[in-house]
């Protein structure tokens, strides 16, 4: 089989010979072999099932090992959400889309920020993904460094009042009343901690998770110790009403 057949399948797709040649040359490595056409025939009609922007399946062709792309795209399309924006690949976690219609108060949310630019997203007790938005900033909108130009128009966008109001509603607070929430650019500023009522955990109110949440709620400009964040790292969440204590 002859490499440059193989390399004008893959710039048919929209690489450059450059990016083809790399992709070659990162198989030959692997697999002690140049690609072969059927190989990447076999890698493009298993990406197809996906329907992905063009761009995404761009990225993919560009990142993924070619060998290995029929069996990851077989593992998407078994799962309810096939795209990461953040990671630019292959979704491989096993949240599940959010709610079609109204759903009951999360017992417990687990939150994951991530950052440039700072995205916030929590799922709840049953997976389902309750919060999804890239919090904006002067640096970092309109071009949204490291998302994929195909990406931006799709996802959720919030300035830091409407984010961090998002997340208290659904944890089961609500902001104080007469403050007005800093920025977390503005370090002046007192912590938004929303009402002060209810513990979290409490009657009405939802378990807040994370990994790290103390640096995750000081992105938002909330303070973790005031909504009871539990980091998993460290300690396991208080069983909530309707649950045990059990696995």
């Amino acid at each position: 089989l002859v490499p440059r057949e193989a390399r004008a399948a893959l710039e048919g797709r929209g690489l450059t010979p450059r990016e083809a040649a790399a992709v070659d040359a990162r198989h030959q490595r692997r697999h002690g072999h140049p690609l072969g056409t059927a190989e990447v025939a076999e890698a493009l009609a298993a990406l197809d099932l996906l329907s992905l922007l063009p761009g995404q399946a761009l990225q993919l062709l560009r990142t993924a090992r070619i060998a290995d792309l029929p069996a990851a795209c077989a593992r998407a399309l078994e799962r309810p959400r096939r795209w990461c924006s953040y990671k630019k690949a292959l979704c491989d976690c096993a949240a599940l889309p959010p709610p079609s219609e109204p759903a009951p108060p999360p017992r417990l949310l687990s939150l994951d920020c991530e950052f440039k630019p700072l995205r916030a997203a929590a799922v709840d007790e049953q997976l389902r993904v309750r919060l999804d938005c890239v919090v904006l900033d002067a640096s970092s909108f309109p071009m949204l460094p490291g998302v994929l130009a195909c990406d931006r128009p799709l996802l959720q966008k919030a300035m830091p009042a409407e984010a961090r109001a998002r997340l208290l509603a659904l944890l089961g607070r609500a902001p104080l009343p007469g403050r007005a929430p800093p920025s977390p650019a503005s370090p002046a500023g007192v912590a938004y901690t929303g009402t002060a009522s209810p513990a979290a955990g409490a009657s009405g109110t939802a378990t807040l998770l994370g990994h790290s949440p103390r640096h995750d709620c000081d992105a938002l400009g909330l303070s973790a110790d005031a909504l009871g964040a539990v980091d998993i790292a460290v300690q396991r969440p208080p069983p909530t009403a309707g649950t045990s204590g059990g696995e």
